[in-house]
């Protein structure tokens, strides 16, 4: 549900102070051990599952971690980026959470844009731009992202 910034901080419930997500967010994409970025997110805010990978050089939307939720077996590549909040117009910017389905894969340096869901086991291509929901199972590629045909 994409909803406008201003309503959205009405009702944000966060347990950190913003220096410190920014901090997280900022280090994050440099640390090199899998473990202290998956910390770092944590102490951010976001949702996490278990046996999650996130390559490095991945940005997360540190304006609004508490709306990503990674669920288990997710496959992050190296240099994906993350947004939860669109703020091409800066006096209207609007949020909506994204949601990281079990078993999904996201490859090397791929965008995903806020309020999105990425079904499970679902495949996402190296640089592709997802600005809709992904099927369960579905592969999408391109800019904008679209499905592919599966060929046997």
């Amino acid at each position: 549900m994409v909803m406008k910034k201003t309503e959205y901080l009405k009702v944000r419930k966060t347990k950190m102070p913003d220096f410190i997500i920014k901090t997280a967010g900022w280090l994050f994409p440099y640390v090199i051990p899998s473990q202290l970025r998956m910390f770092l997110l944590k102490l951010m805010g976001v949702k996490l599952g278990k046996k999650i990978y996130i390559g490095r050089m991945t940005l997360i939307d540190d304006n609004f971690p508490e709306l990503l939720t990674i669920e288990d077996d997710v496959i992050i590549s190296y240099g994906c980026m993350i947004f939860m909040h669109d703020a091409s117009k800066p006096d209207d910017m609007t949020v909506a959470p994204v949601t990281i389905k079990k078993g999904a894969y996201l490859g090397l340096a791929s965008r995903v844009l806020q309020g999105v869901t990425i079904g499970e086991n679902a495949v996402v291509g190296a640089c592709a731009l997802v600005t809709k929901d992904v099927a369960p199972g579905q592969t999408v590629i391109g800019i904008p992202a679209r499905p592919i045909e599966k060929k046997m």
